[in-house]
């Protein structure tokens, strides 16, 4: 029994606010962690949703590959695509179980047990566990 927790940014927020959930099969329906954010280019898609398309290296705007970016901006949007392809299954169950109460919120640190999945902001698990 492990306590995990995540603590999401307003980057991270703005990227899972358009993952692309999709119809796999007939009966089945998921994200494709290769098309996270639909569009052709992972890192040109980046880009437009944290507000980074004016960083774009001039000259490689069609490029064959994509679009290349300044190598600090790929180490960022490479560390934030792996943070959210890592924690998918948490971050959707968390979604789904905060839609009712505010939604998530940046800089809140959200905490379960592992075994559970059940989500508590930090505060809301200090209070419940002092009963």
């Amino acid at each position: 029994m492990a306590k995990i927790s995540l603590t999401l940014t307003e980057e991270h927020i703005k990227l899972i606010r358009c993952l692309r959930f999709e119809k796999k099969t007939d009966n089945i329906y998921g994200i494709d962690n290769y098309s996270l954010w639909g569009g052709t280019f992972i890192y040109e898609q980046m880009a437009y949703i944290l507000g980074y398309g004016d960083k774009v290296i001039k000259g490689t705007e069609e490029d064959v590959d994509g679009p290349k970016y300044p190598a600090d901006l790929i180490e960022k949007f490479n560390e934030l695509d792996s943070f959210i392809v890592e924690n998918i299954v948490n971050i959707e169950d968390l979604l789904h179980q905060r839609c009712n109460m505010g939604g998530i919120l940046p800089g809140v640190k959200y905490v379960a047990y592992d075994h559970e999945g059940i989500w508590y902001t930090e505060d809301e698990w200090k209070n419940m566990r002092r009963r």
